[in-house]
């Protein structure tokens, strides 16, 4: 009560309080430039993202407002997948909100059923986190219900896509029963990979190794062994982890194709390290480079792999003579950005970065050298990190199409916000010429300010 009478006399601002307020107008200054935006479907797109930021910092009737507005564009976008697309995520918006009632209602009113089963799948998922589990779980029911209406292989991509929901939503008994009934092999070995790696993640290997035995792949089966025994290994449990790293190579060799074979080989050597046996992983990479010497040298995506687990054992400069003889220049590019970032693992920023201007496609040279800053935040080179940042910018600046240069320059945004560099960010996002690059550049340092240093 003193406080109060005392003019003047104040508590200082919290970090958190600050942060929030920033971000406050930081909405604001997004919200004024999508306002000047002509594009219906943009303007749309904009509110839905700014009323999802909004309710986060507590502005609730503001983020309501917004959000009414987006709905109310959307129902007028000429364009019909558009239109679909929008009202897919103001339902999974409303949701996020915690206003359930109103999310199921936009997104039962969807026409087109793909867009139905993903928002009913989003609204399953934020259910998930309110502890609503039971009714996620019919969420995700219907979802897959909506999915199996869908003609020929559309439905069943759907499907899985729902599934890949089910499991970031912790569901995975009921993400194993989607991978059944799927009925395409690659598809639901795909989704029950992600399940045993997830179940690894939260410490279940006994059900997860259990998830392994219902693929009939080998090589699906050893890749799932590898990443559980990687989880295993960050737990403390080396031996269990050998264990299934041994079962994982065994199964490898068993592979009767040699491309295949050596790179389930390259993909072990990564494990291996990862779980501490460099030593087994200089045997593995010995093992898969023969292969490729010998069998598979034509083939430009195994000699990738192979460049990247010479990089993964600490075998760098072999790594990049590798990379450099790659005929496939897709194939190079991912082996040199894959170098540059392991490089920058390792703390040898210079040669990554030196490795990463290597890269001549300016949009995945954007995206490794912002990989490469986050790592230099983290190691406590926060100067040369901004100047690794702005390398990103200019390299995202040089991508000819527009929308894809729009997504590189939200995610270097998005990434120096979240690593503390909010200030430094806004100050090259206000100088981007276009009105929309703008905004969602401002919405990105927006949200980085509000998930911190997370991983993407």
């Amino acid at each position: 009560m003193l406080i109060l009478m005392l003019g003047g006399c104040r508590q200082p601002e919290s970090s958190s309080e600050a942060s929030m307020r920033k971000v406050m107008e930081i909405l604001d200054e997004a919200y004024t430039e999508v306002k000047s935006l002509k594009s219906e479907s943009a303007r749309s797109a904009f509110s839905i993202e700014v009323a999802v930021l909004q309710a986060k910092v507590g502005r609730t009737q503001s983020a309501q407002e917004t959000l009414a507005e987006a709905d109310k564009i959307a129902r007028t976008l000429d364009d019909m997948q558009n239109r679909n697309t929008a009202l897919q995520r103001i339902a999974i918006a409303y949701a996020s909100m915690g206003l359930f009632e109103q999310a199921f209602k936009v997104a039962r009113e969807i026409p087109l059923p793909q867009q139905r089963a993903l928002a009913l799948a989003g609204i399953a998922q934020e259910l998930v986190k309110v502890g609503q589990a039971e009714q996620a779980k019919q969420a995700f029911d219907e979802a897959i219900q909506t999915a199996r209406s869908i003609p020929m292989g559309a439905g069943v991509l759907i499907a899985a896509e729902i599934g890949l929901a089910q499991v970031k939503a912790g569901l995975f008994e009921q993400a194993i029963q989607t991978a059944r009934m799927l009925g395409a092999p690659d598809l639901s070995h795909q989704l029950l990979r992600k399940v045993a790696d997830a179940q690894a993640k939260a410490g279940q290997f006994q059900r997860a190794l259990q998830t392994t035995t219902i693929m009939s792949s080998s090589g699906d089966r050893a890749l799932a062994l590898k990443d559980i025994a990687v989880h295993l290994a960050k737990a403390g449990q080396q031996e269990q982890a050998r264990v299934y790293l041994g079962e994982a190579l065994q199964i490898a060799r068993t592979i009767p194709t040699a491309l295949a074979r050596a790179e389930l080989l390259c993909a072990l050597v990564h494990a291996q390290v990862e779980a501490g046996f460099n030593d087994w992983a200089n045997l593995t990479l010995t093992e898969a480079v023969r292969i490729a010497q010998t069998e598979a040298s034509a083939y430009s995506h195994l000699r990738a792999q192979i460049a990247l687990a010479q990089a993964k054992v600490g075998f760098f400069e072999g790594a990049l003579q590798s990379a450099e003889g790659i005929p496939s220049e897709t194939d190079k590019i991912l082996a040199l950005s894959g170098i540059a970032e392991i490089l920058a693992k390792s703390g040898d920023f210079e040669k990554a970065i030196q490795t990463a201007r290597r890269v001549e496609h300016p949009e995945r040279r954007a995206y490794t050298l912002t990989n490469i800053a986050k790592a230099q935040v983290k190691q406590g080179l926060g100067e040369p990190a901004d100047q690794t940042f702005s390398e990103a910018v200019q390299s995202a600046q040089a991508i000819p199409d527009l929308v894809i240069r729009a997504l590189a320059l939200q995610r270097v945004a998005l990434v120096q916000a979240k690593v503390g560099q909010a200030d430094a960010a806004l100050r090259w996002v206000r100088q981007l010429r276009g009105a929309e690059e703008r905004a969602w550049a401002l919405v990105s340092v927006a949200s980085g300010l509000l998930e911190g240093d997370e991983e993407e």
